[in-house]
C-alpha cells in the first residue's frame, strides 16, 4: 500500500508540472510522452473549468495572463475531485497573493463575487413564498420570525464596486461602461430570481438585514442591524421586493 501511495503521489506531482521521478515506470521514453498527454489534458480541463466560473476575471486580465494563472493555480492547488464544477474556489485567495495581479487590486473581490455566482447556478430551487402566508402571521409573533433566503443568495462586500464591474462585462450589457471607484464599502447581492444568477448592488441597510437573516437571526434583530446601518431602511418595501425576486423564500417561527 505504501508503494501504491508513493506511485500515486508521484503521478499527481507530474500532472502538476513537476519532473518525472526516476524509475516511475518503464520504458522511460514512452512514459514521458504518455505523461505529457495526461498533464496537458488535466491542465486543459482545469483551465476550462476556471474559464466557466470566472469569465469576467478572464476579460479583465486577458487570455495570456489567464492561461498563466490557470497553470499556476493548477500547479499549486490541483483539482481534488472528478467534478470540476467545484474547482476554482481558491482563486480569490490565490490572486490576493499574486504579485502581477496587484496592479488590479479589485481582482480578488471580483473573483469572490464570480465564485458566489458560479455556486448559485447549482443551488437547489425551493418553492416560492406565498406573501399572504407572511402577511397572515400574527403581529405579536412577527418579530421572532426567522426568514429563509434562497440557497443561491450570497452577499459580497468590497472596497470596490464589484457588482458594477461584473455588470459592465456581461454580454448583454448595452449601457455605459463607466465604473466609478467611489470610496467603499460596496455591497453586492447574488440572487437567482429566474434560474439565472445575477449580482446586484445593495445599500448598507439591505446588506446588513440580509447578512443577519442569512446568519439565522430573528426579524427583529435583522431590522435592528439594518437600521443601525441606515436609518432610512424600509422593511415593508424591501420584503416585497425580495419576495418578488425570490431572495426570501420562506420563514420559520422563532
Amino acid at each position: 500500500m505504501a508503494e501504491l501511495a508513493a506511485l500515486q503521489a508521484a503521478f499527481a506531482a507530474v500532472l502538476r508540472g513537476e519532473g518525472v521521478p526516476p524509475g516511475l515506470l518503464h520504458p522511460r521514453s514512452d512514459l514521458e510522452r504518455r505523461l505529457a498527454l495526461y498533464r496537458n489534458n488535466s491542465l486543459s480541463a482545469a483551465r476550462k473549468a476556471l474559464e466557466s466560473a470566472y469569465p469576467v476575471i478572464r476579460q479583465l486580465v486577458g487570455e495570456e495572463f489567464f492561461a498563466a494563472l490557470a497553470r499556476d493555480l493548477h500547479r499549486a492547488q490541483p483539482p481534488d475531485s472528478g467534478d470540476l464544477n467545484g474547482y476554482g474556489a481558491a482563486l480569490a485567495e490565490f490572486l490576493a497573493g499574486c504579485e502581477p495581479a496587484r496592479e488590479l487590486p479589485y481582482l480578488p473581490d471580483v473573483a469572490r463575487l464570480e465564485w458566489a455566482l458560479h455556486r448559485a447556478h447549482y443551488a437547489a430551487e425551493p418553492p416560492p413564498l406565498d406573501p399572504a402566508a407572511l402577511a397572515a402571521v400574527p403581529a405579536h409573533v412577527q418579530a421572532s420570525l426567522r426568514l429563509r433566503l434562497h440557497p443561491a443568495c450570497a452577499m459580497v462586500s468590497s472596497a470596490y464596486p464589484v457588482a458594477r464591474i461584473w455588470a459592465v462585462h456581461q454580454p448583454e450589457h448595452t449601457g455605459p461602461l463607466e465604473v466609478r471607484f467611489a470610496p467603499g464599502p460596496h455591497h453586492a447581492l447574488v440572487q437567482r430570481p429566474r434560474w439565472l444568477a445575477v449580482a446586484v448592488p445593495v445599500e448598507a441597510g439591505p446588506h446588513a438585514f440580509l447578512a443577519a437573516a442569512k446568519a439565522g437571526l430573528t426579524l427583529a434583530r435583522c431590522l435592528e442591524a439594518a437600521l443601525a446601518a441606515d436609518e432610512r431602511f424600509d422593511l415593508g418595501a424591501a420584503l416585497a421586493a425580495w419576495v418578488q425576486a425570490r431572495v426570501v423564500v420562506g420563514f420559520e417561527a422563532g
